[in-house]
């Protein structure tokens, strides 16, 4: 059980077919159903585990496939943008000056910077 912005959640139990989340707001409760494999999800919601959210992600295949396609696309995009002309990387300078004070340390933080993702992605290979 956890609360923000005045919502408390509670997840798990069943009410005779199917499990459910409670959500109480100032003004009442509400119970949503919820579909028997999201039941796990729900429980990690609740339990506010980050590590059992991300668990459950990695071992529904479905959500896998959704999540690493849109984490592609959003990576595609920051590449794009640190391609972009109107938005030039330090890479794109080419004159003597630009190349005989290149720094991998600039070029790095640049990097951490404008393509997040993309660099977390590199740090991994």
């Amino acid at each position: 059980m956890f609360q923000e912005d005045n919502a408390t959640v509670w997840a798990g139990g069943a009410n005779g077919r199917h499990d459910t989340i409670q959500i109480s707001y100032r003004s009442g409760k509400r119970n949503i159903p919820v579909q028997t494999r999201f039941r796990a999800l729900a429980q990690a919601l609740a339990a506010d585990s980050e590590s059992k959210i991300v668990d459950f992600m990695l071992n529904d295949s479905l959500i896998y496939e959704t999540f690493i396609s849109k984490l592609f696309k959003t990576i595609k995009k920051e590449v794009q943008l640190l391609c972009s002309e109107k938005h030039p990387s330090i890479l794109r300078n080419t004159d003597t000056e630009s190349l005989q004070s290149f720094s991998w340390f600039t070029f790095w933080k640049e990097f951490e910077k404008r393509a997040p993702r993309f660099e977390q992605f590199l740090k991994c290979c």
